[in-house]
């Protein structure tokens, strides 16, 4: 895999956790100061984070940032498919930051190496939240 592939592939992983954050804040600003609320924004934080640091690993590659949202496909239709479908989200973050860490070498002893693996843990800790019963009152 060349540099330039390896920029594209954590750039699609930046653009992944820019969708995160937009859908987990505009959630939480629906339902209001609620503990799923207050949950969903620590989430959108610690996308926020993992964000910053996949774009400084672009950086120390020689490349730029992707400002680019991904996409984040939510069903709408009740508040359980909302639900479901983070979780499917969550998952195929999961499956593609094991992609990039297997697929750009550079990066299993590095800064952005242990992002990818503390963003792998924090995605599949992510499921299990989704997956649980929230009270899901929206007033």
């Amino acid at each position: 895999m060349n540099r330039a592939e390896e920029i594209a592939l954590i750039n699609g992983d930046v653009a992944s956790e820019h969708a995160a954050i937009v859908q987990y804040l505009s959630h939480a600003y629906a339902v209001g100061e609620t503990a799923l609320g207050y949950k969903l924004k620590e989430m959108a934080r610690e996308e926020m984070w993992h964000m910053k640091w996949l774009s400084e690993g672009v950086v120390r590659l020689g490349g730029e940032p992707t400002l680019r949202r991904g996409e984040y496909a939510v069903d709408l239709t009740s508040n359980q498919s909302v639900f479901d479908s983070y979780v499917t989200f969550e998952q195929n973050v999961v499956t593609n930051f094991l992609d990039c860490l297997t697929s750009v070498g550079k990066l299993k002893d590095s800064a952005a190496g242990f992002v990818l693996e503390e963003a792998i843990c924090l995605s599949l800790a992510n499921s299990v939240v989704f997956n649980s019963s929230w009270d899901l009152d929206l007033g």
